[in-house]
């Protein structure tokens, strides 16, 4: 006599129950498994059929064999098992496990199934059920032992994960895809004293940069490192300007000197912290920007001594060259006087020019200590813009020129010519009457009213001839 015993499924309520009996044939003795449903009905059976064939005593036959439950990660348990001897009369698999009330059907040539969404830390009981439906008129059930697995608890920063709900998410972090996929933390965030901190990657940042001219192809930058400097795996300095480029230093660095700049260049400065650690792409944060200029040589540009190599420099502006009070007064119809005062570095002049435009235009060499000077052949009556231009030809490579404010100025008009005032009118024993240089009254035009006549006194005249 065989007997076959079949343990209950303690771990799951209201689905299966089992008992062995006995039945007795004419021939032989039948093991079967009355199987009671939900709604309480029993139905027993003696056989089980494969093929045409029915066989006796032998549903065990149709138990799955070697079922395995393993916990893959904080959230899924993978099950395994082999086919029954008998597989040819099953017609399905289901799959039941702690906290799930219904089954999950499968194919009867499935050997393997994954059971995803659980709850980490958690023990589960799993059951893989045969169904027969063809071997009699009523399903016959028959199940393997239960077996338990235990989920993982939540995978920390760094381990390797399937989903983000692996992953500790009260640690803000997720699952994503590197090379495998890795716990991470989630975006602007940095991984730091065993958590990923929150809105908090300016904490980053270097602050207090300061950059010095040390010479005229170089700068020193000093900077403090940030609170967090240790989630940093590298940083680099970054500058623009006449040149561009990039400085790779030590995460411990709080200063480096930069060389091979331009000369009395003007250069853009930064100081970035590169975490590439605590997310799946690279996070970048940049210090705020310092403009310095590399130091000038003799004659360069500047606007303090510091900003200039060598010793014995000073620093002069470029505007301490400009003369000042210019005046232009009209001399004649063809000439205008012009003064000025000298700069307060005249002596870094090497020469002057008095330049005009107007009806024509030209320009007068000075001599470097001059403060005035005469134009002549100009346009009678013309409209001229004077300018006095200090010239430095030794403080740099090439000239310097300073420009003074710009006077406008007329010369003179002669009898019948346009005026403003009795200034604009040449000669004597004339004024300005209507816009108009005339004789003044007692006097007479000798050119008859024409323009460039001269005034003469009226008390030599006689009708027809000037005595």
């Amino acid at each position: 006599m065989v007997i076959i015993n079949f343990v209950n499924f303690s771990g799951i309520h209201g689905y299966l129950k089992h008992k062995p009996i006995r039945r007795h044939g004419t021939d032989h003795i039948y093991i079967g498994i009355d199987h009671m449903v939900d709604s309480g009905a029993s139905v027993g059976f003696n056989d089980t059929c494969d093929g045409s064939n029915c066989d006796t005593n032998e549903i065990a036959n149709l138990i799955v064999l070697n079922l395995q439950a393993t916990a893959v990660s904080p959230t899924q348990i993978k099950v395994d098992w082999s086919l029954p001897t008998h597989v040819s009369a099953i017609n399905r698999f289901e799959v039941l496990w702690t906290g799930n009330a219904v089954p999950v059907t499968l194919s009867s040539s499935t050997t393997t199934y994954t059971i995803n969404n659980l709850t980490s830390e958690t023990s589960y009981n799993v059951v893989v059920t045969s169904v027969d439906t063809t071997s009699r008129p009523t399903e016959q059930k028959v199940h393997a032992d239960q077996v338990t697995a235990i989920t993982s608890s939540v995978l920390g920063f760094d381990a390797e994960c399937r989903v983000s709900a692996d992953c500790d998410t009260s640690k803000s972090l997720e699952c994503v895809e590197l090379t495998t996929k890795t716990c991470k933390c989630n975006t602007d965030l940095y991984y730091y004293g065993e958590t990923c901190k929150n809105n908090q990657i300016i904490e980053l940042k270097v602050t207090n940069v300061q950059v010095s001219p040390t010479g005229t192809d170089s700068l020193y930058v000093t900077w403090t490192n940030p609170t967090a400097n240790s989630v940093i795996e590298r940083k680099e300095v970054i500058w623009t300007g006449p040149s561009q480029g990039s400085k790779t230093v030590a995460v411990g660095d709080t200063s480096t000197a930069i060389t091979g700049l331009t000369p009395g260049g003007s250069y853009t400065i930064t100081v970035v912290s590169i975490d590439t650690n605590s997310r799946n792409e690279q996070q970048e944060v940049t210090s705020d920007a310092v403009n310095k200029k590399t130091k000038s040589a003799l004659g360069g540009s500047c606007s303090l001594v510091s900003d200039c190599d060598g010793s014995n420099v000073e620093c002069v502006t470029i505007s301490e060259l400009k003369v000042t009070n210019v005046q232009v007064s009209p001399t004649g119809t063809d000439s205008l006087y012009v003064t000025w005062t000298n700069p307060t570095a005249n002596s870094a002049i090497e020469s002057k020019q008095v330049r005009w435009t107007g009806t024509s235009s030209g320009s007068k060499n000075m001599v470097v200590s001059s403060m005035s000077t005469s134009i002549t052949g100009l346009t009678l009556g013309g409209t001229y813009t004077i300018t006095v231009v200090s010239i430095d030809t030794d403080s740099r490579i090439q000239s310097q020129e300073v420009s003074s404010d710009t006077v406008q100025q007329k010369t003179k008009s002669a009898l019948g010519g346009s005026c403003t005032s009795v200034t604009y009118c040449d000669g004597s024993n004339v004024e300005c009457v209507s816009t108009k240089c005339q004789c003044k009254t007692t006097f007479y035009d000798d050119n008859n009213a024409e323009k460039g006549g001269t005034c003469k006194s009226s008390r030599y005249y006689k009708e027809g001839n000037i005595i």
